[in-house]
């Protein structure tokens, strides 16, 4: 299956993702945002407790992350987070209390419980994103909760114009092609994720893949 990238460049190094990426342009300051009721959320779906093992894979800062350990999770097991962003990685260390790693491949074969990847596979270039996705079929965690922005269709740009807008997007695609390629990483959608802080839309696909072979009837692959 073909990658549809919007550069050939390299997988953008982490000054790419500086403290303005994080403080200006299409997002909020990421030192504010709250993960409160993402958290809260995550804890009641999938059961974690002081003995889960969970890898953010794209953490930022950490804040999701933090949020679950403030609540127990993780204490007893494995709770990390890894990101690109120098800057990030950084800030979050510097609030205390986090293992946070510049980003770290290796995180992914510790098949944790809840393999967490909201908005990062999209910024990853066609090798890096063959590399990750061949770690996590070999090393496959219990459940993964997957967030990316996607077009409509196979060969159009973003559906949602902040997607759009991101230059660090490099991965554009249809909801069909990256719910075949979650299933070539040994990933099969499993429920599509309606929740309060995380939801599916026409621009976004949120799921839960589990390495299984149940599946539900979703998107055709257009």
């Amino acid at each position: 299956m073909k990658f549809r990238t919007r550069t050939s460049s390299k997988y953008p190094s982490g000054e790419a993702f500086d403290e303005r990426y994080f403080k200006t342009g299409n997002y909020v300051n990421y030192l504010q945002r709250k993960y409160d009721k993402q958290a809260q959320e995550l804890i009641q779906h999938f059961k974690l407790d002081e003995n889960s093992k969970i890898v953010d894979f794209g953490c930022a800062i950490g804040g999701l992350i933090r949020q679950l350990k403030a609540r127990g999770i993780g204490l007893n097991g494995v709770i990390v987070g890894t990101d690109i962003s120098n800057w990030a990685v950084q800030a979050g260390r510097d609030m205390g209390g986090l293992d946070l790693h510049y980003y770290n491949r290796n995180l992914l074969t510790l098949k944790p419980d809840l393999l967490i990847l909201l908005d990062v596979l999209e910024h990853m270039p066609d090798d890096e994103l063959r590399a990750v996705l061949d770690i996590i079929r070999e090393n496959p965690p219990k459940q993964a909760l997957i967030r990316i922005p996607v077009s409509a269709k196979e060969g159009e740009d973003f559906v949602l114009e902040v997607s759009r807008n991101d230059k660090t997007h490099l991965q554009v695609h249809c909801k069909g092609w990256w719910i075949d390629k979650m299933t070539e990483a040994n990933l099969t959608l499993t429920e599509t994720v309606v929740w309060t802080s995380i939801y599916d839309s026409n621009g976004v696909l949120a799921g839960i893949f589990t390495p299984t072979t149940s599946s539900i009837n979703y998107f055709s692959h257009n």
